[in-house]
Order: structure tokens, then C-alpha cells, then sequence
């Protein structure tokens, strides 16, 4: 009689693609119940977690999968990756190198480990070289570009942010992410016209909460210039937030105070260049630094 795990682990993940993520749990936890190592079973649950954003299930998901599987990569590059959604740039780059050396030809190894070497403090020349490299080894993924794009927005290199965003697109035009960076790069480089345009193209393309937070995201996180501040107020209507710009709201809710704290750093350090012409970059950017997830807009 044939063993039934690995069927059953295999319509686990095609209840993943199909996005019945309940089911597809519930298939994995099945094999998991016969098999606790099963390698598919692991990654199916890693991937889950994921996909709905659940970053305490995804690091969990992933401490397992290496736990089960430490000379694979993908538990690395899954751990690497939640700890990115954390900022915890050390434990992220810690990941991601070990990612990075388990599978030197995957792609996005060096993607995740790009992301967070760009949001630890002084690693930016480090984090353009690993996005180089990850775009060298996948020429032809939006991601690729995408990575690199945001990448150089964070060392204040705004044409080639524009650049890389614009060949993401090239690639997939459909992208919404590319898009939504295509703007994010405009912004950084004053160009809100521009931005904006990308911006409202991205959310007709896909008009979910996801894209929305994204936009949202980057122009609290650029103190949303004025230009901006009509979109802004759609945005944020369309995601039932109240307006993080008014000093006078409180919010207890960790998502929310975060982009709040955002929007209020953002402030502080534009009105410091505003008092101090001497303090601005020469590119006009004023986020050259790290502590920035380059591709969380």
C-alpha cells in the first residue's frame, strides 16, 4: 500500500497557490501529525504564515523548518525575511548570510539579505553590492529590481532608484509593487507629480488594503508633503486610519503608532534641514542612512 504523506503534502501546496490557506494548514498539519520533519509540510506552514502577514507564525514556521532542515536554505531566508518585517536588522543579516551561503545562486537569498543590510546602520555600500549581486543572478525578476531600487533610494541614489524601478516594470508591467517603488523613488527626489501619478496607478491596478498601507506608509514616512496630502487623505480614509499628522491623536495600536512615530521622525529631520541648509545632501535626500526598510515603502 502506497504511502499517502507526500500526495497529501503536495495538495497542500496547491491549496497554498490557490490561496485556501486554511485548508492547505490543515493538509500540512496532517503530514506534519505522521511526519513532524516533513521538509514540504514545513514550508507550506512558512509560506502560510506569510502570506498573511503573521510575523510571530512566520519566525516560528521558521525556527522549525531549520530546527528540522538546518543545511536547507529557505528556513534561513523565511527567518531572515520576518525579521526584516521586525527591523531586526542583526538577526536579519545573521539569517541571510547563512541563507546567502547555503544557496550562492538563489536569487532571493541575496534579496532579503539586501533588505536588511540596508536598514543597519552603515552597511548601505554593503547592501547595493548584495542587491547587485541578487539582480546578476536573476536578471529577469521583478523582484531583482525592485530590491535594487529601493536599495539605492536608501543611499540617496535617486536616478538609478528611478531606473531600477522602471526596469522592474519593463519586466512586468502589471507589476504593483514595481509601480508603488517607481513612486517612492519620485518622492525621495521631490518629484510629486510624478509620484503621485504612480502612486494612483497602483492603486486602481490593485485596490487592496495592501497597496493602500503601502502608499500610506511612504508618505508618512516622507511627512506628507503638501502636494501629497490629498492622496494621503484618500488613502487613509480608504483604510479606516485617522489622520497621523494631527498631534492631537492618540492610537495604541502597534501599526499604527509606528507609522506614526514615522511620520513624526520624518518631520523632525525635514524642518532640521529646513533651519540648516548646510545639513542637506547634495541629492536633496534626506533619508542616506539605514533603519529604513528600502522595499517595506
Amino acid at each position: 500500500m502506497n504511502d499517502p504523506e507526500p500526495d497529501v503534502a503536495l495538495r497542500a501546496v496547491a491549496l497554498l497557490e490557490l490561496g485556501r490557506l486554511d485548508e492547505s494548514e490543515r493538509m500540512a498539519g496532517q503530514v506534519l501529525a505522521i511526519d513532524p520533519n516533513s521538509y514540504v509540510a514545513l514550508v507550506t506552514l512558512a509560506a502560510i504564515s506569510m502570506q498573511r502577514l503573521d510575523e510571530a507564525g512566520l519566525i516560528g514556521a521558521s525556527r522549525r523548518l531549520i530546527g528540522a532542515h538546518p543545511d536547507r536554505w529557505d528556513g534561513y531566508w523565511f527567518l531572515c525575511t520576518a525579521l526584516n518585517y521586525q527591523r531586526q536588522w542583526d538577526e536579519a543579516i545573521e539569517a541571510g548570510e547563512r541563507a546567502v551561503a547555503l544557496a550562492p545562486a538563489e536569487s532571493s537569498a541575496f534579496h532579503e539579505l539586501a533588505r536588511a543590510l540596508a536598514g543597519s546602520p552603515g552597511r548601505i555600500a554593503d547592501a547595493i553590492r548584495t542587491a547587485e549581486e541578487g539582480a546578476r543572478l536573476g536578471p529577469n525578476e521583478v523582484w531583482s529590481w525592485v530590491l535594487l531600487s529601493g536599495v539605492r533610494r536608501v543611499a540617496g541614489q535617486f536616478a538609478e532608484a528611478v531606473s531600477a524601478a522602471k526596469r522592474a516594470l519593463s519586466i512586468e508591467p502589471s507589476s504593483t509593487m514595481g509601480r508603488v517603488m517607481l513612486g517612492v523613488a519620485h518622492l525621495s527626489n521631490g518629484d510629486h507629480d510624478a509620484a503621485t501619478e504612480q502612486f494612483r496607478s497602483a492603486l486602481r491596478q490593485e485596490p487592496i488594503p495592501y497597496t493602500f498601507s503601502a502608499v500610506e506608509e511612504t508618505l508618512l514616512d516622507h511627512a506628507v508633503p503638501a502636494a501629497t496630502r490629498l492622496l494621503y487623505e484618500q488613502v487613509r480614509l480608504a483604510l479606516g486610519h485617522p489622520d497621523l499628522t494631527d498631534p492631537d491623536v492618540t492610537t495604541t495600536d502597534p501599526t499604527l503608532l509606528r507609522l506614526q512615530v514615522a511620520y513624526s521622525n520624518a518631520r523632525a529631520t525635514r524642518n532640521d534641514l529646513e533651519l540648516d541648509p548646510a545639513m542637506k545632501p547634495s541629492t536633496g535626500n534626506r533619508r542616506g542612512t539605514g533603519d529604513s526598510d528600502c522595499c517595506s515603502p
